[in-house]
């Protein structure tokens, strides 16, 4: 990862300090916290600055919706992952039935994180908006 100097006024500064105060739990890793944390303002702003160059007006909906949309793609791959995990479980302790153990297992899971991820959308958008792919 390339290394590089900037300089940042009091204001900006402070700010980063405060947040970084308030998130940091130890002396050495605050190196690690400080550029994680730059990273990700910096991150947000490209994103930012980008949205505007492409229309005139920032949609705070919009933003709202590309981050979720990429909470939801987190937690995806968190199910496939688990998914894996409960298949080569399943398969290993249960070899003769491990196929309709593993289909009600995964069954129960999706149902609960289907139900979970609904219920977060409903709360941050009208049920008559449809979440773009």
């Amino acid at each position: 990862m390339p290394s590089r100097t900037t300089y940042f006024n009091d204001e900006n500064w402070d700010k980063i300090q405060s947040i970084l105060n308030a998130n940091s739990t130890e002396g050495s890793e605050g190196e690690k916290n400080f550029s994680r944390l730059v990273n990700e303002i910096l991150r947000l702003g490209i994103f930012l600055y980008e949205a505007q160059g492409k229309d005139e007006t920032f949609s705070l909906e919009a933003f709202r919706r590309e981050v979720l949309r990429r909470s939801v793609m987190a937690s995806e791959a968190q199910v496939m992952i688990f998914n894996m995990l409960t298949a080569m479980y399943f398969k290993l302790t249960n070899p003769g039935d491990s196929e309709a153990a593993i289909e009600a297992t995964l069954s129960n899971f999706l149902s609960s994180t289907n139900a979970e991820a609904d219920k977060v959308v409903a709360a941050f958008f009208d049920a008559k908006d449809a979440v773009l792919d």
